[in-house]
């Protein structure tokens, strides 16, 4: 339902020349927080309300885990005293934290409350809080509060693989666009494989491996699947410049796309 709702926004935000009128960026953060509130609490955000005000607890929880990621940035990997003395930049970070904390507990609160309300759901139907509820309280809300933070940047990439990525003697010619390098004969020079097995490792290994892995790939996959079968995406502009490094790897605005209705839709 999340993925349809999304299709419509895009649709009902495109101008006459089918170019987005608001920011993709800002649209696939809430086409992601949606989805990762369905699967985690069981229980719609409405962050595709038209009408949703910028005060709202959904649109101050977006706002809330973007100024994380932005707080840890500065903390984390520029030079600070904050491990010594309690400087402005980490006094800011903690009012973060416990902003975006008191956000979850909110909607977390409001889901259980509202299992308690409508008793116990088929097993197909139950969100990964109601599953866990029965075995322990705990750590239900303490998984869900994790989605909640972890699921809206799932379509990011942690610092470090790009760098990886691009490396001539693991991806021969890097910089070139070679769809063909993952269809190709494994005795190829550039077939994917002979890279190192570790240079891509975006959710981790083994003990360590990031928990939430296949819901991000599911999120991912849905979604691209669902674009191209509404729409032919183009692309006007100048090309897309570089992206941001940091905790996180963000690509910069603008996203200059065209989504028109795909021919068997028109």
């Amino acid at each position: 339902m999340a993925f349809n709702n999304s299709l419509r926004r895009i649709k009902l935000i495109r101008n006459k020349e089918n170019k987005l009128e608001s920011n993709f960026y800002n649209e696939l953060n809430l086409w992601s927080l949606e989805s990762i509130a369905v699967v985690a609490l069981g229980d719609r955000l409405k962050c595709f309300d038209p009408n949703l005000p910028n005060d709202s607890p959904t649109k101050k929880l977006l706002k809330a885990i973007h100024d994380v990621f932005n707080t840890m940035d500065k903390l984390d990997f520029q030079p600070s005293l904050w491990k010594y003395i309690a400087t402005p930049a980490f006094k800011k970070g903690m009012r973060i934290y416990d902003e975006q904390m008191k956000l979850n507990e909110f909607f977390i609160d409001k889901a259980m409350n509202q299992l308690q309300s409508k008793g116990k759901s088929n097993d197909e139907d139950k969100s990964i809080l109601e599953k866990l509820m029965e075995i322990d309280r705990k750590l239900a809300i303490a998984l869900a509060n994790d989605m909640l933070f972890a699921g809206v940047d799932a379509m990011n990439v942690i610092v470090g693989n790009q760098q990886l990525c691009m490396m001539e003697e693991q991806f021969p010619r890097p910089a070139e666009f070679i769809p063909e390098r993952w269809i190709v004969d494994k005795n190829e020079p550039l077939y994917y494989g002979n890279a190192h097995p570790f240079c891509f490792n975006p959710f981790g290994f083994g003990v360590r491996s990031c928990i939430g892995q296949r819901i991000a790939d599911l999120e991912i996959e849905t979604f691209v699947v669902k674009i191209m079968e509404n729409f032919e995406i183009e692309w006007f502009g100048p090309p897309p410049v570089r992206d941001r490094m940091g905790t996180l790897n963000y690509f910069l605005e603008p996203y200059n796309f065209i989504f028109n209705d795909a021919p068997c839709l028109k």
